[in-house]
């Protein structure tokens, strides 16, 4: 029965206000990244569309997809907003209940700077139009194996690279941009939009994830052990 209530209520928001059923609330733990993307599930929770369904939710960050994803199969988690990965493919190997259930973000080439690589223009006067320049360079894309490590391969072999080419850095998403603002690396890879820095100092960025991959489905719906029993 929560599955079909968690995912009726995902779409809520376009469907307008009910009156809820006289039941008692249910208690879920939600694992989302604190990104723009996932403003629609915390306007949701505002707006009152899971307590009409009957849903308290509980937001728990999730700084780390792979051990938010370990928590999903042992129960400690119920549900998680994020992209495949590495610990989600291991766990389903080793027969753990954990399963994709929706999808929930497509690259567009309208998605302005997600997937995009971001530099300092001073390290990068002209650009990232031609991605050879980061040979050698050192590049935040998250953990080996995973969605944006991804992106920064296909970004890479565009220009003649590979990953083997740069040496990438995996570092949690808030220290991303200070470790590039400091200067301790040289380039990361967006995993969010940033729309107010399109085209200003000290930023420059290069194509969109969307634009290499047109549609392509990055980010799911994952239900754990105890939306599944």
């Amino acid at each position: 029965m929560r599955r079909r209530e968690m995912l009726a209520v995902c779409g809520a928001a376009a469907l307008g206000c009910r009156t809820r059923k006289n039941v008692p609330f249910r208690q879920l733990k939600v694992a989302s990244h604190m990104t723009l993307s996932a403003s629609s599930l915390h306007l949701a929770d505002e707006l009152g569309y899971f307590q009409q369904e009957g849903l308290r939710i509980e937001h728990v960050p999730a700084n780390s997809s792979s051990e938010a994803m370990v928590a999903a199969a042992g129960g400690q988690l119920d549900v998680q907003f994020t992209v495949l990965n590495t610990a989600f493919l291991n766990a389903v190997l080793r027969g753990a209940q954990i399963r994709i259930v929706a999808g929930r973000e497509i690259a567009r080439p309208s998605c302005m700077d997600m997937g995009a690589i971001c530099a300092l223009r001073r390290r990068f006067p002209n650009g990232l139009e031609d991605l050879a320049v980061l040979k050698g360079k050192r590049v935040a894309s998250g953990p080996s194996l995973g969605f944006l490590y991804f992106v920064l391969d296909e970004h890479l072999s565009r220009a003649g690279l590979s990953v083997k080419d740069v040496t990438t850095v995996a570092l949690g998403w808030p220290e991303n941009y200070t470790a590039l603002l400091s200067g301790s690396i040289d380039a990361m890879v967006l995993s969010d939009p940033m729309p107010g820095y399109r085209g200003s100092e000290p930023l420059v960025f290069s194509r969109s994830f969307g634009e290499l991959r047109p549609n392509f489905q990055y980010s799911f719906i994952f239900f754990g052990k105890t939306m599944l029993e």
